[in-house]
């Protein structure tokens, strides 16, 4: 009996990982736009965050270590040069030293759902990268801060928690783009009527009928069955649908 519920429950689990999966719905980068992506429940645009304040290189500007400050612009380059090309997205400057890039606006790459925080952008510029956590927050217009946790050497982590982080309006549709499909909701239903049909079936079985063990599966001969009834179906096709029933001439 302690066997047979272990089994439902990896079975009931793995049903809620299929269903969470094709329930997510990750934001797709605009083409054209470094700074906005849309799914089927809406969009996300940075470029209300594009212009840095009067006299500053920058709209946002933060410190993740003692000797250098990061300045970032989420849509457009950065005021001034920190790289050849002139589209920094993240510039660090060192005290005492030069600007670094360490990211382009050509470079970037937004991808992730924003309804379970895992939207990013990513840049990069030769050997340094820098990601951006864009956290939905509708109390805050923009705030910009270094991520707690350490990545590895010339990788720099960063959160942007902004109102314009979170859904907007829906999108105009797309091709190709509709949200779920019919083929996965049909699959949701099929699982979902599945596992219905198994807990259901033991739970009568162990407490109307009184079974224990592997006898409370539901219908088990048939499933004992299904192997050879699978085998006897190919073997049947495979002779041409022709059976192998002969009769005796009168």
């Amino acid at each position: 009996m302690e066997i047979s519920f272990v089994i439902c429950a990896l079975f009931i689990q793995c049903v809620l990982m299929f269903v969470n999966l094709s329930l997510s719905d990750p934001c797709v980068q605009i083409q054209g736009s470094t700074c906005a992506c849309n799914s089927s429940l809406g969009t996300i645009d940075l470029s209300p965050l594009s212009q840095p304040p009067k006299g500053e290189r920058s709209r946002f500007k933060t410190e993740l270590t003692a000797n250098a400050v990061y300045l970032y612009n989420p849509c457009i380059p950065i005021k001034g040069t920190c790289d050849e090309d002139g589209k920094c997205a993240v510039c660090q400057q060192v005290i005492g030293d030069r600007d670094y890039s360490a990211g382009t606006q050509t470079s970037a790459s937004m991808t992730g759902d924003p309804d379970k925080d895992t939207l990013m952008i990513k840049y990069q510029y030769g050997v340094r990268y820098s990601t951006v956590k864009i956290i939905c927050d509708q109390s805050q217009e923009g705030v910009f801060k270094p991520d707690p946790g350490e990545g590895p050497m010339n990788h720099y982590t960063f959160e942007l928690r902004t109102k314009y982080g979170c859904y907007s309006y829906p999108p105009p549709p797309s091709p190709g783009h509709s949200g779920i499909s019919i083929g996965s909701i049909l699959v949701i239903i099929f699982f979902v009527l599945l596992l219905i049909y198994i807990v259901a079936g033991i739970l009568f079985l162990h407490y109307v009928r009184g079974a224990q063990g592997i006898e409370m599966c539901p219908n088990l001969s048939f499933w004992k069955d299904l192997p050879f009834l699978v085998k006897d179906g190919v073997v049947f096709v495979f002779r041409g649908c022709k059976s192998d029933v002969t009769y005796t001439k009168i």
